[in-house]
């Protein structure tokens, strides 16, 4: 297994399943060419389905050609667990002029770890 905390090993797309507690690391690699990062920035914004007011911002960091996107386990403690569907934004540093490039969902899991609900899920109780 290769090390999760090299940069080297961080995964190219955004992530499907993140866990509340653990450091969220990837990194862009195919957005330096168009966008390089002296130029422009790229962040995130997520929000929770079905709570529109629940709100993640995460800003990636220049790395090179790439975008590395690094958000620290204390910070991710205080998340809520569900589904998430996030944007990604280029924005020109010259102007602070943004275009949104990519959309998703990702799912945050509850941490084991520290949490004291049942890890199973609605539909598995049923059964």
């Amino acid at each position: 297994m290769a090390n999760a905390f090299d940069s080297d090993n961080f995964s190219t797309v955004e992530p499907e399943v993140l866990t509340i507690g653990d450091r969220w690391v990837w990194k862009r690699t195919d957005l330096g060419t168009d966008y390089p990062p002296s130029s422009y920035a790229l962040s995130y914004s997520a929000r929770l389905q079905g709570a529109g007011s629940t709100a993640i911002s995460i800003t990636a960091s220049e790395s090179g050609d790439d975008y590395l996107v690094e958000v620290a386990s204390a910070t991710t403690a205080s998340y809520t667990a569900g589904t998430y569907s996030w944007s990604a934004y280029i924005t020109r540093s010259s102007d602070s002029q943004r275009i949104q490039i990519d959309s998703g969902d990702f799912v945050i899991k509850t941490n084991l770890a520290t949490s004291t609900a049942g890890p199973r899920t609605h539909a598995e109780k049923m059964v």
